[in-house]
């Protein structure tokens, strides 16, 4: 039999420990579960003493054999949970804010989730969830203010522009429930806050940038004077967001607070590879954190990319007020679509397939010919030959 660590070799310990931890549960006649044991760090005490076991000496019922204890808990009462979080959370309550669930457990009142869902004790409370707990609450987003509060929160310097979040930043952000629950499109949304939703944008100088992001840092250049050039291929198969001089350029990273997701590990992945890709080609990178430019104002963001460039020597002094709302929209038509797929087709010779199109950092016009019916029909009205075998199916455009 293995030896017993030195903290849980007496039973007095153990129980001490357990107290510490889930203190109120035990008064209330349950013994915590296996994850609340990991949660809380101390699962190694399960190696050497048996869950019943203990379950036993501190006559407690275990949570998975218990048929009985949710009609007996005290925390069924809603007065009981009312007063608990106003007692416990005094600054969370104050502010209209659920304090978190790891902070709910680590007070020790593990029994407040296994009886009441997170968007009920908001309800009870008159608060608001934090996002952790906000995600897959139904009954919340049907709430049209907790969703123009959601989004303001998150992008308010946008949405006071006149422009609405793309749904890649609105899921980033973890406010997905909006358009999985709210049961409204996005485009009505949109209209409610007086917003547009935009796909492509062109800089008041002109040119045309792929995101919100790029939008900000060209309408900055251009206030300031410094000359710059997006989409600049800086090798074979990579491009910058803007190049300034022949030595420097500029990449706007996103992902750069969620590392959980897989797509945000394959973004972190690619970044350390461009990161990587201009170190050996001994270019200066100046970094630009997206996130900082979609929740803030455009005051906040001027004195945010004034920070930025003068470290790297750039005369900041403004030649032009920073405005990001003279931009302009660039849709997808079919007529453009055709346009831009037709010029690479004239010059190759053929249909382009999707790797080179991907190549040409031109990847968008694969999807947006499957949106607008498909690439033979293209072919067709270009007069071009498809040499792809395995061509998109043409599909009626509703």
């Amino acid at each position: 039999m293995a030896r017993k660590e030195k903290k849980y070799d007496t039973w007095e310990k153990v129980e001490k420990i357990l107290r510490d931890n889930f203190g109120d549960l035990i008064n209330d006649g349950l013994m915590p579960t296996q994850s609340m044991f990991a949660a809380k760090k101390i699962k190694g005490l399960l190696n050497h003493w048996k869950l019943s076991f203990i379950a036993e000496k501190l006559n407690c019922d275990l949570l998975y054999e218990s048929d009985q204890w949710h009609r007996r808990s005290k925390y069924k009462d809603p007065d009981y949970i009312i007063s608990l979080f106003k007692d416990n959370f005094p600054e969370h309550i104050q502010k209209g804010i659920l304090p978190t669930e790891h902070e709910v457990r680590d007070k020790g009142f593990w029994s407040v989730e296994t009886h009441w869902r997170w968007w009920e004790i908001a309800k009870l409370l008159n608060c608001r969830p934090q996002k952790n707990m906000e995600i897959d609450n139904k009954e919340y987003w049907k709430d049209w203010n907790n969703i123009k509060s959601s989004l303001m929160e998150n992008f308010g310097g946008m949405i006071e522009q006149g422009i609405f979040p793309s749904i890649r930043m609105i899921k980033k952000s973890g406010l997905r429930g909006i358009q999985r629950y709210s049961g409204i499109t996005m485009q009505e949304i949109a209209d409610k806050l007086n917003c547009n939703i935009i796909n492509k944008w062109i800089a008041s100088d002109g040119h045309k940038v792929d995101s919100y992001y790029e939008l900000v840092v060209d309408e900055y250049l251009c206030s300031r004077g410094i000359e710059h050039f997006p989409g600049v291929k800086i090798d074979e198969k990579h491009k910058c967001d803007q190049k300034l001089t022949d030595n420097a350029f500029v990449e706007i990273w996103g992902y750069s607070n969620s590392k959980s997701s897989k797509r945000s590990k394959n973004y972190n992945k690619r970044r350390l590879r461009k990161e990587k890709i201009y170190k050996d080609l001994n270019l200066t990178l100046i970094s630009i954190d997206g996130n900082q430019l979609e929740r803030k104002t455009t005051e906040s963001c001027e004195l945010y990319l004034n920070g930025i460039f003068s470290n790297y020597g750039f005369d900041i002094n403004p030649i032009k007020p920073f405005d990001i709302s003279n931009f302009s929209t660039y849709k997808w038509t079919f007529d453009r679509v055709e346009d831009e797929v037709g010029a690479i087709a004239k010059e190759i010779g053929y249909m382009p397939s999707g790797n080179q199109l991907k190549d040409l950092g031109k990847s968008i016009l694969s999807k947006k010919m499957q949106q607008f019916g498909g690439k033979n029909l293209f072919c067709e009205s270009l007069g071009v030959v498809c040499k792809n075998k395995h061509s998109m199916g043409t599909k009626q455009v509703i």
